[in-house]
């Protein structure tokens, strides 16, 4: 197996430079990791670069895990191998402190691919989340329905590994649907995120969903409270049903008449999920054996999950009612196709997260000259195909203003009807044009509605967070948001992207917002600034800064010397384009001395400018991804670019530029330099083959400038 703790390419310690390019980014800044992503070099494993540097006493613990199978039966190391993110290395940066982690890619039978409600395809690893759904829910999402058997069999290989960390004394405390994978092959299970194991108890991970009744919260927990998130794991699954702990003692009650050997697991998760004491809870490794004997027996007769599911109970579950607001006026036509584009990505998020639909109840509204519901959050289960926006009309803001303040005096009441306990609602507003009358006027006429929307006498005044591009200004986006910091510009005329990347700033914020129950703002979105008075009133001393930077990088790259790396500038919205080009250079990395840099090598504990400020002075050649991003980055155009063409002038640093898209790069100084290829054929115009060829051929060209 090439993906397994005992088949590590890797000593026990690691450099970070020994690591080569990274590649395709699985998560970032999520939990206590700075990025997860592959390794172009070793595709098979996964680098987690964690945010902050890790203590000595934490290392300690880190070797002691990453050694521990060397100390296991076989078929416990083979339990490691086929069925966990077993941690094999520790990354250490040059003054070696530790940085982050290596560990297995999950296997491909962890993966699966399957049409979306949107009619996409999704090609991915399955957690559990989408398992905990009732059959009739799985199918809903497009998913294939598993019966009572598969559930049974992939729960046997939970509690397994479970049992496996509780007889090594490992607290994990992170059992949840996200940090466990299973088969729709062979039906079992996959943990990951093992890096965290400690040895004894150990600071509980904060989940309000997962929370142990019985430990408060700010104190150390053991293998006790893993046995009450592995029962409710395991009685989730089994079940379908997800929303809270109570709800789902009561869908227990079902397997109880499923024969003695299923009984016995029921009775099991009923004893640990309602244990007084800790010391009440059975071990994880008594729940894997009865587990393993209901697993035999089901094996024979397959039934179905209906025959799991009870009557349920309505119980205080806390949600989110969200709003999301877009401006489809005419101004919007010509982005007509990224505006469906991108809520069909919203959409089919919605649909197949569990975790973001049981908190978030969302309703997407559009508006021009008038307002409608595209979407209400009642149908969002039902809906079998997301209407298409039309753009036209003017940008009627007190229409969508109306709408709104309609939709929430209905909406609220109806959810705390339904025993949920209703948190402030939250409306995201997308615009690209100023506020008009239906006349097309621009006027003030909407602001004495918003007023009323927003005011606290309102009982459900909800928070009003903006997004504008385009014409909108950043003087009302800063007027419009209820949440000091939380108004957003982009900093780019690119109306399209401006558009695809709010949308996963969305979901982050709603998943964010999910994990802790409650409201969790960005504090920054990629392409876009944060409005608030004091920017607006200061853009002069914000330019200065910059000014500033841009002359201390300048003249700190001329005071350095060696000159031995390839420097990659690019936007982070082409990162794409980046792990492209990473690709084809890495046989030219692999055969050559040749050293390439981008600001994906930032470790943690570094200094992010200053590091950017080395690199720079060390580039022998520097290598352009030009796009609309690039030329609108304030960063690049005043802090990268001017050392760069400063030393082509005086140390003949090599300038190679791409075009990756169709931009106005004739309105900049990078025309004076010859690009890689004809800028009338950008890479994102091209087929795949003649890309790749492209590709190939600056490979070349980089090698060649770096050799001279």
């Amino acid at each position: 197996m090439a993906r397994a703790w005992s088949q590590a390419p890797f000593n026990r310690v690691v450099q970070q430079a020994e690591l080569g390019m990274v590649g395709e980014y699985l998560g970032e800044y999520n939990g206590d990791s700075r990025r997860v992503c592959r390794l172009l070099k070793y595709p098979d494993w996964i680098y987690k670069e964690y945010r902050t540097e890790v203590s000595p006493d934490s290392v300690k613990q880190l070797d002691r895990l990453i050694r521990l199978p060397e100390q296991m039966k076989r078929a416990d190391k083979a339990l490691v191998d086929a069925h966990t993110s077993w941690p094999v290395a520790r990354v250490v940066n040059m003054r070696q402190a530790t940085i982050g982690v290596l560990t297995p890619l999950a296997p491909d039978t962890f993966r699966t691919a399957w049409q979306l409600p949107s009619g996409r395809i999704r090609d991915g690893w399955l957690a559990v989340d989408v398992l905990a759904l009732t059959e009739d829910r799985q199918i809903q999402v497009k998913l294939a329905p598993q019966s009572l058997y598969n559930r049974i069999s992939i729960c046997t290989s939970i509690a397994t590994i479970g049992a496996l960390l509780e007889s090594s004394d490992l607290a994990y405390l992170d059992w949840s649907y996200a940090n466990v994978f299973w088969s729709m092959l062979n039906h079992s299970a996959y943990v990951i995120d093992l890096d965290g194991c400690s040895f004894g108890p150990r600071p509980q991970i904060e989940s309000p969903n997962w929370a142990d009744p019985l430990v408060p919260r700010g104190l150390n927990a053991g293998n006790e409270s893993d046995r009450y998130r592995v029962a409710l794991l395991v009685a989730r699954c089994l079940t379908g049903i997800r929303s809270d702990d109570k709800e789902v003692r009561e869908a227990l009650d079902g397997l109880r008449r499923q024969g003695e050997t299923i009984s016995r697991v029921a009775r099991l998760l009923m004893k640990t999920l309602n244990a007084s004491s800790l010391t009440e809870r059975p071990s994880i490794s008594d729940l894997s054996v009865a587990l393993e004997a209901a697993n035999e027996v089901c094996a024979s007769r397959n039934p179905t999950a209906e025959e799991a599911r009870s009557i349920a109970v309505t119980t205080k579950v806390t949600c989110l009612p969200v709003y999301v607001v877009i401006d489809t006026s005419l101004s919007m036509k010509p982005f007509e196709d990224v505006l469906n584009e991108s809520i069909e990505t919203l959409y089919d998020e919605l649909i197949t997260s569990p975790r973001i639909s049981d908190f978030a109840h969302i309703s997407i509204l559009s508006y021009n000259t008038d307002a409608e519901v595209v979407l209400h959050m009642t149908d969002l289960q039902s809906l079998e195909a997301l209407p298409q926006f039309e753009c036209g009309g003017v940008s009627n803001f007190s229409k969508a203003i109306d709408l709104v303040r309609q939709l929430i005096d209905e909406d609220v009441p109806r959810l705390r009807s339904a025993g949920r306990e209703v948190l402030r609602p939250i409306v995201f507003l997308l615009t690209g044009s100023q506020p008009t009358n239906e006349h097309g006027d621009s006027n003030d006429s909407w602001k004495r509605g918003y007023a009323l929307l927003v005011d606290n006498s309102y009982p459900f005044h909800p928070n009003v967070v903006p997004f504008g591009y385009g014409s909108a200004s950043s003087d009302i986006i800063n007027e419009i948001s209820t949440i000091p910091g939380a108004a957003f510009l982009a900093t780019a005329n690119g109306t399209g992207e401006a558009l695809q990347r709010i949308i996963p700033t969305l979901l982050n914020t709603i998943v964010a917002s999910a994990r802790n129950d409650e409201l969790r703002l960005p504090t920054e979105v990629e392409g876009f600034i944060r409005v608030s008075e004091e920017i607006i009133d200061s853009m002069h001393v914000s330019e200065s800064v910059l000014e500033h930077r841009s002359n201390k990088f300048a003249k700190s790259s001329i005071a350095m010397s060696a000159r031995d790396q390839v420097f990659i500038s690019y936007s982070h919205a082409d990162r794409k384009w980046l792990r492209e080009l990473q690709t084809h250079l890495m046989p030219y990395l692999r055969s050559t001395m040749m050293t390439v840099w981008d600001d994906s090598q930032i470790t943690a504990g570094e200094v992010w400018g200053e590091s950017i400020e080395k690199a720079l002075a060390s580039a022998k050649v520097a290598v352009l991804l030009v796009s609309p991003a690039f030329l609108a980055s304030r960063f690049i155009a005043e802090s990268e670019l001017p050392p760069l063409l400063e030393a082509a002038r005086s140390e003949g640093v090599t300038i190679l530029w791409v075009p990756v898209r169709f931009s106005s790069f004739d309105r900049t100084p990078i025309a004076a330099y010859q690009a890689t290829h004809s800028p009338e054929k950008p890479l994102a115009s091209l087929s795949a083959a003649a890309r790749d060829k492209v590709l190939v051929r600056i490979c070349e060209m980089i090698q060649q400038a770096y050799q001279r």
